[in-house]
């Protein structure tokens, strides 16, 4: 056994020192550096005691080396440093270099066993990099402007701004690449780049305009601005300035379109009330001629002319009624159509018979008349007398030729019946002055003092002056004679009074002492014939005309004086109904007999009597809504709409909501109970208008709370409050918001209940969480429309810019109204009305603009003559013209005189136009005289309206009086006249007239009386073989004008009007007219529909800036604008805009500033952020926290800030592997 181990221990050592030698063998041949010590591969090769078999580096490999051993201390590099732990054995040092060099040879040295440090000492270099990029007029590249150093090789791209171009692509060289040059420097190599400004196309000389401006190359403007006496329109827009700049673009073409520059034009002005003007234009210096209608005077400017401003000089003009003073009374003649304004003629006719005067009358006089005042013959007077006193005969006096038919006199008045004395009889003769009365007291009744009256002056007075008559009682009260103990009406001797009946069944027995029934008969009061003399009524002989009905043991019957008619109550007992299912009935006497027979009671149906039972009791207890003018019902518990003639339950409480122009005269809220209302409910009585200014109050900002919730404002809409739900995703509220939260399962409706606006603070408001919210939207930015492609024929009218910039939007809900421009054909004043909807605009109809500036072939135009005195109609358009208008092809216009029968049409009285020309030319209107060639005739119409048609027609209603005088000269030959109509003839006479215009003279009067429609017809005036003649239609048509439209106000002020009457329209302050301001009656329809008022709007809010967003809430008196910016941008300006009642906003519009940004830098391998990166940065926010992946450094500061200039203030970071020792 040991020698085993011996063997093995023996074999073992021979093949180590064979291997041992073999590897000496090998490194002696491959060859170890000198500074290597022994080699060795166990601890047992070194011989040294202080030795050790230790790895001395790579190059080495094992060696025998003193592990204590030092190596020299190292310094630092120059531009560098070193990081050295220790100096022993197999220690390493660091080498790094400071920013801007580079490291030249290993960055890590070790310390050998020969006490040295392997490699060279490193040396730091500064870094080869490029400087500053070369600058490019008009050029741009794709460097980071902060980066003062670019490494070799770096490559930039340039490229020319917007606007510029390269000058030659053949030979410009773009990109300039980091290189060395043979100096060994780095430095760039390139551009060749010459970027030159992109021309537009040469901007044109435009008519009436001036010019600013040759260079039309980027970014260069050119300005326009129209001459005086032009107003320069854009994109058919009227600009309000008259000038506007265009500014080359960057790429070659105009920032918008060329303008034109068209004459100046006044706005039409409108006829005064009673009133008109005329002109031949509305352009600059044009004047306009004002005149009023017969029987008024111009008050004001008789002519107005058109400023270079498109304002007319002055102000306008009205027309006021003349009046004259009233004539005198003619005695004993007759002045015909008694009246004092314009145009009236007072016609003096024959004498007739003599008046009569006015007499002095003892105790009385004549109603209305002082005495001696002379009154007409047949006059009839009123005679009043004194207090006491009456007329001897009649009271009306009739003046016949200069004497009166019966006396005038008073007398003391007689007396009415002596009055009543309770318990007593008045007996008396007569009742005349002077005439004496007597009472005696009734049976059980005896006199306390005298009891003779007397009458005097109409009354009745005790002849004794002293204590007033009475009849006191006896010993007896009442008294019985006899009884009749029949089942039958029992007629008893009661002494009753002279005015009282008896009701009561008078029946009585007497049972133990006692009366049974124990209660006196009932007595009522009741008239009787009024007769004179001595009148005694003795009930012992009077008995009812209706005879009574018993009872029975189905039905009690009882008696009673109902509204002074004798009325029996006929009630069912117990079980017994009528067959209608009612247990009560009334049965009148009339006329001596009752008017019904009376019913039978019959047994109950319990089972019908139940259904009948519900059937009534659900009616009964009922109650009905009436019918309200100009209002309506809703129900108070529940807000809930009721129609007229609705059921409500009893116990319910309605409330009466009257329009906007109308308030509750009377209770407003009312209560059924039991199938009536406790009170009456009031009436809606229009109210004038007052116009309530709103107060402007802050909005307040949207609650800072996730929860879902619903927002609505509490309004009045026709008098009914009312509330609009507003979109829950707005940013701010205007006052009065009330925000009302989403309730929770299982929670408390009164934790979170409701908060209001007021005055941009939310406060706490009564009201608890809803569990329903609807859905409601809110307008974006992608709602909003563009600006719309109308085109140059047509203009805006409540937008006035100077230019309409690119890429202009407006917000949802804007309105914008569309009229035809200057030089087009009358349209009737239409405007048509676009709305923004959701991002399209839409419109109910379209805008006939036929014709430009530029296009005016195959149309006529009409010149307005204002000496010719000619109306001009046009039918198509139905309205007369008054001003210089262009027609188109086919327009008919009729002409007829404004006097008819003074004046006379010498032409056609129509007109055509056929290929720019009028068929025939415009007719004048010849003045008539009373000496020479045809009588003027003139008309009046009493008691009915009247118009004159556009042919010249005298339309007048039906049952009006018409008088036609033809007037003619003194000593001239009388005319006549000849009519048309066979219906009848006409009452004619020769009458003295005098006028303004023609002087004295005589008029042949012909007089249609209630005017029918067979008496129109066309009426001839003929004097010496001469013409004149009216046409006269008689007519019954009416327009009337719905008075549910508010606040709008006509004059004349009437509730229906007469074909031909025109019509004009105001309203109040505050408010202006949507639709025409006048419309004519036409055959019972009106030419233009009745206009609508509306509250002044603020304009149209137009938006610019792609980045600024608007929400308009509303554009009239309060309404809101909240403005706000995308979120790379800050909002320059106020965030809010609200209506005011000037018609303007508060604050203008803002503008949005761009915020400058960083984008991400970017991330370097193993390197991340501290937060999660963001693809923009804003200034305010613009730091990065770099840090290391586990095993690795950062190179560089690790915190980038993003400057003011939009860039990071260094590079990115880069990471490395930790190297550890």
């Amino acid at each position: 056994m040991d020698f085993t181990w011996i063997l093995f221990a023996f074999i073992t050592t021979f093949i180590n020192f064979f291997y041992c030698n073999i590897c000496l063998a090998k490194e002696q041949r491959i060859g170890r550096p000198k500074h290597c010590k022994k080699a060795c591969v166990q601890e047992s090769d070194c011989t040294s005691a202080n030795r050790n078999c230790l790895k001395d580096g790579d190059d080495c490999g094992k060696s025998c080396v003193n592990r204590y051993a030092t190596c020299p201390s190292l310094k630092d590099p120059a531009h560098g440093w070193v990081l050295l732990v220790d100096t022993v054995f197999d220690s390493s040092a660091e080498y790094g270099c400071y920013k801007g060099y580079e490291l030249i040879g290993k960055s890590q040295r070790r310390c050998r066993a020969d006490r040295q440090w392997s490699e060279k000492q490193p040396i730091c270099r500064p870094i080869a990099k490029c400087d500053r990029l070369p600058e490019i007029f008009y050029g741009t590249y794709n460097g980071s402007g902060v980066a003062k150093l670019y490494d070799l090789n770096t490559v930039i791209i340039y490229r020319c701004i917007k606007g510029y171009f390269p000058e030659d692509d053949q030979m410009s060289v773009s990109v300039a690449k980091c290189l060395l040059d043979r100096s060994g420097r780095a430095r760039w190599h390139g551009p060749k780049l010459v970027c030159r400004a992109r021309s537009c196309p040469v901007a044109p000389q435009i008519p009436n305009s001036v010019r600013d401006g040759e260079n039309y190359e980027y970014p260069n403007e050119v300005k326009y601005t129209c001459n005086l006496g032009y107003r320069m329109f854009h994109k058919g827009k009227k600009l309000s300035e008259n000038k506007l700049k265009l500014r080359c673009l960057e790429n070659g073409f105009w920032s918008t379109e060329f303008p034109s520059c068209y004459p100046v034009n006044c706005s039409y002005p409108h006829n005064p009330i009673n009133g008109e003007v005329r002109g031949n234009s509305v352009s600059l210096a044009s004047e306009i001629h004002y005149t009023c209608k017969r029987g008024y005077r111009l008050v004001g400017q008789y002519s107005r002319k058109c400023k270079a401003d498109g304002t007319w000089t002055g102000s306008e003009p009205i027309c006021s009624e003349i009046v004259c003073p009233t004539l005198k009374q003619l005695y004993n003649g007759e002045i015909e159509n008694n009246g004092n304004t314009a145009g009236t003629t007072q016609t003096y006719t024959e004498c007739h018979l003599a008046h009569c005067k006015i007499p002095y009358i003892l105790n009385g006089k004549i109603k209305g008349y002082e005495v001696n005042q002379m009154v007409k013959n047949n006059t009839v007077v009123e005679l009043s007398c004194s207090p006491g006193y009456e007329a001897e005969e009649d009271d009306h006096l009739i003046c016949k030729n200069g004497t009166w038919l019966q006396a005038a006199l008073c007398k003391p008045a007689d007396c009415d019946w002596p009055p009543k004395i309770r318990n007593a009889l008045a007996i008396f003769v007569k009742s005349k002055h002077g005439s004496y009365a007597r009472y005696e007291c009734n049976l059980g009744f005896r006199p306390a003092n005298s009891n003779k009256m007397q009458c005097r002056y109409g009354t009745w007075g005790w002849a004794k002056i002293g204590e007033k008559f009475r009849c006191l009682p006896g010993k007896t009260y009442f008294m019985v004679d006899k009884f009749y103990w029949k089942d039958k009406w029992v007629r008893t001797h009661f002494q009753i009074r002279m005015t009282l009946s008896m009701v009561v069944l008078c029946k009585a027995t007497c049972i133990n002492g006692t009366w049974m029934p124990n209660y006196k008969p009932e007595c009522i009061e009741k008239k009787y014939p009024a007769i004179e003399g001595q009148i005694r009524w003795s009930r012992d002989k009077r008995s009812f005309g209706c005879q009574p009905i018993h009872n029975d043991y189905r039905k009690t019957i009882s008696y009673s004086m109902i509204n002074r008619t004798f009325t029996a109550k006929v009630s069912c007992l117990d079980g017994y109904h009528f067959r209608n299912g009612l247990s009560v009935m009334y049965i009148a006497c009339v006329n001596d007999q009752w008017e019904r027979p009376f019913p039978k009671c019959i047994p109950i149906d319990k089972y019908l009597l139940s259904l009948r039972f519900a059937s009534i009791k659900f009616f009964s207890d009922r109650c009905r809504i009436p019918l309200k003018k100009h209002g309506f019902f809703i129900l108070v518990e529940n807000k809930k709409f009721l129609q007229s003639g609705e059921l409500v339950k009893s116990g319910s409480k309605v409330k009466l909501i009257c329009d906007l122009n109308s308030k509750v005269n009377g209770y407003d809220t009312v209560e059924c109970r039991r199938g009536k209302f406790l009170k009456r409910a009031g009436k809606c009585r229009p109210s004038k208008f007052i116009f309530i200014r709103r107060h402007l109050t802050k909005p307040c900002l949207r609650p800072n709370i996730k929860r879902p919730f619903i927002a609505y404002r509490s309004t009045n809409t026709l008098g009914i409050a009312s509330k609009i739900f507003i979109s829950s995703q707005q940013t701010a509220f205007n006052n009065g918001t009330v925000i009302r939260y989403k309730c929770l399962s299982n929670e408390d409706p009164l934790l979170w209940s409701s908060i209001v606006c007021y005055d941009g603070k939310w406060q706490f408001y009564d009201e608890p969480c809803v569990t329903y919210l609807p859905k409601t939207t809110m307008p974006t930015q992608e709602q909003s429309c563009k600006h719309p492609a109308i085109s140059s024929s047509q203009v805006i009218l409540n937008i006035y810019e100077t230019s309409v910039p690119k890429g202009q939007r407006y917000p949802h809900g804007t309105m914008l109204k569309i009229a035809c421009a200057y030089d087009m054909p009358d349209v009737g004043g239409r405007i048509l009305k676009l709305r923004c909807r959701h991002g399209r605009w839409t419109a109910k109809r379209r805008l006939p603009c036929k014709f430009n500036g530029t296009m005016n072939h195959n149309t006529c135009d009409y010149q307005v003559d204002i000496s010719s005195r000619v109306r001009a109609y046009s039918p198509d358009m139905k309205s007369y013209i008054t001003f210089h208008q262009k027609f188109p092809d086919n327009a008919l216009l009729q002409f007829s005189c404004m006097d008819i029968g003074e004046k006379q049409l010498r032409g056609n009285d129509y007109t055509v136009c056929r290929n720019k020309q009028w068929t025939f030319k415009v007719p004048k209107c010849v003045p008539l005289t009373i000496n020479e060639g045809p009588p003027p005739i003139r008309f009046r119409v009493q008691h009915g309206p009247y118009s004159i048609s556009p042919r010249g027609e005298l339309v007048v209603g039906v049952a009006s009086t018409v008088n036609l005088y033809c007037l003619f000269g003194f000593g001239k030959k009388n005319p006549t006249w000849e009519t048309t109509s066979e219906y009848r003839d006409y009452p004619q006479r020769i009458s003295l007239i005098s006028d303004l215009h023609y002087g004295n003279c005589s008029a042949l009067k012909l007089t249609i009386n209630a005017a029918l429609f067979q008496d129109q017809g066309k009426f001839q005036c003929i004097l010496n073989g001469l013409r004149n003649s009216i046409k006269i239609l008689v007519k019954d048509q009416l327009c009337e004008i719905s008075p549910s439209i508010p606040l709008l106000r006509t004059y004349p002020k009437q509730t229906h009007y007469f074909t031909g009457t025109t019509v004009q329209f105001l309203c109040p302050e505050k408010y202006q007219l949507d639709g025409e301001r006048s419309s004519i009656c036409i055959d019972g329809e009106w030419s233009n529909p009745p206009p609508t008022c509306q509250s002044i709007q603020c304009p149209p809010i137009s938006l610019t800036d792609d980045a600024l967003s608007v929400v308009v809430t509303s554009y009239s008196l309060g309404g809101l604008a909240h403005f706000s910016c995308l979120p790379t941008h800050q909002l320059i300006g106020s965030e809010y805009a609200q209506c005011s009642n000037d018609g303007k906003w508060t604050d203008a519009v803002p503008k949005c500033k761009s915020i400058l940004q960083c984008t991400f830098p970017g991330l370097s391998p193993h390197c991340k952020t501290a937060t999660e990166p963001q693809p923009i940065y804003l200034q305010m926010d613009a730091i990065v926290y770099y840090s290391a992946d586990p095993g690795y450094k950062l190179d560089s500061e690790g915190i980038l800030v993003c400057l003011e200039t939009g860039e990071w203030s260094n590079t990115v970071p880069t990471c490395s592997a930790v190297q550890r020792l």
